[in-house]
């Protein structure tokens, strides 16, 4: 069947190496960093991710969504937190719907273990690429002492992430169009510990978030009962990472816009001065592919906002994809490529859109009296009418449908939504015959 080389041992980059390993392929994962699973000083941020149907059907169809599950807490809705220390809960769909939320790394280490058993993969730690033949299907790597090889395989798959080595290589190829968008804020993660008696200090059902304009913190409850914070602040100016320069900024920092959570974490200031502040990206570029050797899949090829919870969940549904582009392929590699991103790359340059227009709703909107009455309502039409109304955010998070065609029927329906909330009290009236026939009328066009 050939051999494979993977470069990147991250999410996408571990679980494709698992369905190519199925399809009968030998595959070599190099990946630039040390082993995760180890104390290693280019270990990668802690921080949570959320998995929703998309990544878990990914999962399912190679034998890994229970397992994966197992390391995940089901959130249900999302807690939204006032500065004046009440909060509010928002659910995500209708009953039993939920997103996962686990550790990255636990996640990773899941993915690296499935990969280094499947017969015919291989996985080579603290190896950088350092160069890419395009044509000759090679590529260069540097080990931890400097030491440089080469690696010859029949195709070449970067899967190395949003500053991905193979993608900047096809950069240099003409004809390659490639954009990065960076957002103002970055993002700290912040352990928030069990309490005393070893159970979650926040409710574990949910999301939480404290909304305070471009400044924003999340919570994502893991299963040995801690919290994984993510704090975003804008990089420069007014209550900024450059404005907090020491303990006693901080502190006072938290104590306008956070005051809840001061008690919470004992080491507020240790953590947050350990380390820098990760940056959020958005990469769009095309082609994915050059000539017959060279693919990009997952954050190489669609760096998005993690605001919508998409980006693993993406990068898994690219080895789905692709391994039903090889189903209708077989050997013909050039041709499964070619429909792999005639598939995906629309619908990922939405989805980036998407996550853009949502990082502003979750940062301002989620505590708007308007915006919740909407979404109420939106979930009620749900509910009540589920074979005639969908909200746009089930269809990102609880279906499978493209993301572009999600968007497209969301916008076809958006007056038509505008039209039932402005109707007197129709709170009460969603299960009416008025109702139903306004939904009727519009479904055909939708």
């Amino acid at each position: 069947m050939g051999r494979i080389l993977i470069v990147g041992a991250g999410l996408t980059g571990c679980l494709l190496s698992v369905y190519l390993a199925r399809r009968g392929y030998r595959v070599d994962v190099y990946e630039r960093h040390g082993d995760p699973r180890e104390a290693c000083p280019t270990k990668r941020p802690s921080l949570n991710l959320t998995l929703c149907e998309r990544g878990l059907r990914a999962l399912e169809e190679v034998g890994l969504r229970e397992a994966v599950l197992g390391l995940a807490v089901a959130a249900q809705g999302r807690r939204v937190h006032a500065l004046d220390g009440t909060h509010a809960y928002q659910p995500y769909g209708n009953a039993g719907e939920a997103i996962h939320s686990i550790s990255r790394s636990n996640l990773n280490d899941a993915l690296i273990e499935a990969a280094e058993k499947e017969p015919g993969v291989r996985l080579c730690f603290q190896h950088k690429c350092v160069a890419v033949d395009l044509q000759g299907g090679a590529a260069e790597f540097e080990d931890a002492e400097g030491e440089r090889r080469v690696v010859q395989a029949d195709r070449i798959i970067g899967a190395d992430g949003a500053y991905s080595a193979v993608r900047l290589q096809m950069q240099k190829t003409e004809r390659f169009d490639y954009s990065q968008q960076y957002w103002p804020q970055g993002y700290k993660s912040l352990r928030l510990p069990p309490g005393p008696d070893g159970k979650p200090q926040l409710t574990p059902d949910a999301l939480h978030v404290w909304p305070r304009g471009s400044r924003m913190l999340m919570g994502f409850p893991n299963k040995d009962g801690s919290t994984t914070c993510s704090l975003l602040l804008p990089y420069e100016g007014e209550d900024s990472y450059e404005s907090l320069k020491g303990g006693p900024e901080l502190i006072e920092f938290f104590r306008r816009f956070y005051p809840d959570m001061l008690e919470l974490i004992p080491d507020l200031v240790d953590q947050f001065f350990a380390k820098a502040a990760n940056s959020l990206v958005t990469i769009k570029c095309r082609p994915w592919f050059v000539g017959e050797r060279v693919l990009l899949v997952g954050d190489a090829a669609h760096a998005i906002l993690p605001s919508y919870g998409q980006g693993a969940n993406a990068g898994f549904e690219d080895c789905r994809v692709l391994n039903e582009c090889q189903e209708i392929s077989g050997e013909d590699w050039p041709a499964a490529m070619r429909r792999f991103e005639e598939l995906r790359r629309p619908n990922l340059d939405v989805m980036a859109d998407l996550c853009l227009e949502h990082f502003a709703e979750l940062c301002d909107r989620v505590a708007d009296p308007a915006f919740l009455r909407r979404r109420a309502i939106e979930r009620q039409l749900e509910e009540v009418h589920p074979d005639l109304y969908q909200p746009l955010y089930s269809m990102i998070t609880f279906s499978e449908l493209p993301y572009a065609e999600a968007v497209r029927r969301a916008q076809a329906r958006s007056s038509l939504v505008d039209r039932i909330v402005a109707i007197p009290n129709v709170e009460a009236k969603i299960g009416s015959s008025e109702i139903r026939r306004l939904l009727e009328s519009e479904a055909g066009k939708a």
